[in-house]
């Protein structure tokens, strides 16, 4: 019943002229993998579909960072309501348009230079893990051996998947990419894997390890 009236209240509040800064986070909030992961996939999203398939972006979070919503409208209240009801009770706007709206968190500047580098993809150099070869780290390999190649069997046909890591033996980023969509999208969301893992390494030395089953060994 409780969440019942939070949806409700949601709903009703958006959908009225009140600013979507009434449900900015505040205070303090977890950063982690999890939610870097998911920040990152949202914006990558917006920039893999194209800037103009929806106007406006809101991302939701709960303050351990472990729940988290997206919504991708025509309008503000819209983005921010999708966003909200998805995450749940508890949550509250993280970014709009990106951009970080959560108050007093500690790594928003952070946060905001990931979007700045995505933005940028395009220029990104397609490199790969046969010419860069490197020891795969701990972490790395346990997101191969539990999320990305069990992903693969699970995967519908027309969807493939990609990922790249990062010399440093911890940073990663997933993509995926619908097989029905032209071959230079596919060249874009590799180039965009690739990004969002220099964001999260915070260095440019990201290379593609692996495209569906096909390993660059």
């Amino acid at each position: 019943m409780r969440k019942m009236l939070f949806l409700c209240g949601v709903m009703v509040l958006l959908s009225g002229c009140l600013s979507t800064s009434e449900y900015y986070g505040q205070g303090e909030l977890k950063d982690s993998s999890q939610l870097k992961q998911k920040y990152l996939k949202q914006v990558s999203f917006t920039y893999y579909w194209g800037k103009t398939a929806s106007r406006y972006t809101a991302f939701a979070v709960d303050p351990n960072g472990q729940k988290t919503g997206v919504g991708r409208d025509m309008s503000p209240s819209a983005a921010a309501n999708s966003a909200l009801v998805q995450c749940g009770e508890e949550c509250k706007l993280f970014s709009e348009m990106h951009e970080v709206v959560w108050r007093e968190f500690h790594k928003a500047a952070e946060y905001n230079r990931y979007k700045e580098i995505i933005e940028a993809y395009e220029d990104i150099e397609l490199r790969y893990f046969k010419d860069y070869e490197f020891v795969i780290g701990e972490v790395q390999q346990v997101e191969l051996t539990n999320n990305y190649f069990p992903s693969l069997l699970k995967q519908k046909k027309d969807r493939r998947w990609v990922i790249a890591l990062s010399p440093d033996g911890q940073s990663y980023f997933k993509f995926q990419h619908l097989n029905y969509l032209r071959d230079w999208r596919w060249r874009n969301a590799k180039k965009i894997t690739l990004a969002a893992c220099n964001a999260i390494s915070g260095r440019d030395d990201c290379v593609i390890y692996a495209e569906n089953e096909k390993i660059y060994e």
